[in-house]
């Protein structure tokens, strides 16, 4: 599910670009100024991953978690990530989920689609990718009238509703 509802992401950011710049900003981009995209593009998302949890983190804060119940990590199924075991209000937790995606993804693809660089259409495309896991949790998020109390599902991609925070 993450790696389509990334890919599918991707597609829009690339197919939108297209669609206001042209087939023709693509062979520009790579005889010009973008030469460069193929080889550091793919680093640069790389690169972000780290800005990326720390994007989420910040979130989490914004939210009102402690730093104590905000941890980093490695996941042999999902990665890095930064996952939160405080309790949060759904709609706290929705900023926490989309900050990176929103920072990282939606910031870059404006500045493609205002100045025509297909190396940052390209590089929103990698975040948006990247972010495929924070996009399913947002769907299950999302499922969830009002503005419950939730938490970081501890055995899965998603969110749990607590109905006790004492």
């Amino acid at each position: 599910m993450a790696v389509l509802l990334g890919t599918t992401g991707a597609v829009i950011v690339l197919a939108s670009f297209l669609l206001v710049w042209g087939v023709a900003s693509v062979r520009a981009a790579l005889t010009g100024v973008d030469w460069w995209a193929p080889f550091l593009v793919p680093l640069a998302a790389l690169a972000c991953i780290p800005i990326h949890e720390s994007l989420h983190y910040l979130g989490f804060r914004m939210a009102g978690a402690p730093r104590e119940q905000i941890r980093f990590g490695v996941d042999s199924q999902v990665g890095f990530f930064c996952g939160c075991t405080a309790p949060l209000r759904l709609r706290g937790y929705l900023v926490a989920i989309v900050l990176p995606v929103i920072v990282l993804g939606l910031c870059s693809w404006l500045y493609a689609m205002v100045t025509g660089r297909l190396s940052w259409a390209a590089f929103s495309a990698t975040q948006v990718i990247l972010a495929g896991g924070d996009l399913v949790a947002l769907r299950f998020a999302l499922r969830h009238a009002g503005n419950p109390w939730v938490k970081d599902a501890e055995d899965r991609i998603g969110i749990q509703v607590v109905s006790d925070i004492s």
